[in-house]
């Protein structure tokens, strides 16, 4: 069993480091291969052969073809994107099956129980994962406290007399933020021949928060139908900071059933940790005993389902 999984780590090692590397060394023959291939594609300009775009979700080969059969897979690479990461699926997924490997090793090294060693290992196979949810989070939260400026700032190019593409450089060339350079991206694809609702809509897939949604909604609705859109982008704007506020105040009133619901979270682990340093008996029994294995699991799944618990009371969706 112990030699099963050292080579299941050692292959897990192997692949991580192979996708990095093509991860670095490729990005330039990928910049190439593009070049080349738009260069023949203005050579044969009257072809009419269809070009269908299949995303890479991994440096290697076969490792990419497996990931291309398995279902969600496309929703595990948009987090990906909206979190502003450039590694593709296949290195994250190799980066937690070898975080889950060290930890269920360390844990056969220890001489702990294999239920534990497993929890373990799935417990930080998991690391990689939170930290994608962590920087999507903070990403989307930066989006957000620059978005309404954005949006006032395109109402009043609209009323100087700017069309929408023009307000849109304008917004790129004046800020340095996430919204500048999500709308540089639009402009981009615009450019390269896409069409501009279309590529307006694209923003979705790399920030997905309900006041974009409302943006694009009414930018496609202003331009089939007509109207003032610079005042329609005013009113838009107070809206989406009417909703800012009242999350600021949603979140100052659940300020302490929250912080309440993290402490009562992390008190048990530092009182295992206080209990092993002074008692390291009570909490080996835990851990080597089968009955301490069982009452560890329990106490674990109390401790999530009642986190789990207290998060859901306190958030309210807008």
């Amino acid at each position: 069993m112990i030699i099963f999984f050292c080579i299941l780590a050692f292959f897990s090692v192997l692949f991580l480091t192979l996708s990095a590397s093509n991860m670095i060394h490729g990005s330039q023959d990928r910049f190439y291969a593009r070049i080349a291939e738009r260069l023949n594609g203005s050579a044969r300009q009257n072809s009419t052969l269809p070009i269908e775009k299949k995303e890479r979700l991994s440096d290697l080969a076969f490792f990419d073809r497996i990931l291309h059969h398995v279902i969600g897979v496309n929703k595990l690479q948009a987090v990906l994107t909206q979190a502003g990461l450039t590694f593709t699926l296949g290195t994250f997924v190799l980066t937690s099956l070898l975080f889950g490997a060290l930890a269920f090793f360390c844990g056969i090294i220890l001489q702990v129980n294999l239920i534990v060693a497993f929890a373990g290992a799935s417990l930080f196979a998991v690391f990689p994962s939170f930290h994608v949810y962590l920087r999507r989070k903070d990403r989307m939260k930066k989006f957000s406290s620059h978005f309404p400026d954005a949006i006032g700032a395109l109402a009043s190019s609209l009323r100087a007399g700017y069309s929408l593409q023009m307000a849109l450089e304008s917004i790129v060339s004046e800020g340095g933020d996430i919204v500048a350079g999500e709308f540089s991206q639009v402009l981009s694809e615009f450019e390269i021949g896409k069409n501009f609702e279309e590529a307006l809509k694209g923003i979705l897939n790399r920030v997905d928060i309900p006041e974009l949604r409302l943006f694009i909604s009414a930018v496609v609705l202003q331009r089939e139908t007509g109207g003032n859109l610079a005042e329609l982008l005013d009113n838009l704007e107070s809206v989406i900071r009417d909703r800012m506020q009242l999350r600021r105040e949603l979140k100052a009133a659940t300020a302490q059933a929250r912080f309440s619901g993290v402490v009562l979270s992390l008190l048990p682990i530092f009182v295992g940790i206080f209990i092993m340093i002074i008692h390291p008996d009570y909490v080996l029994f835990f851990v080597r005993e089968s009955i301490g294995t069982k009452l560890l699991m329990g106490c674990f799944l109390g401790q999530v389902l009642g986190f789990l618990s207290i998060q859901r009371i306190v958030h309210i969706e807008l």
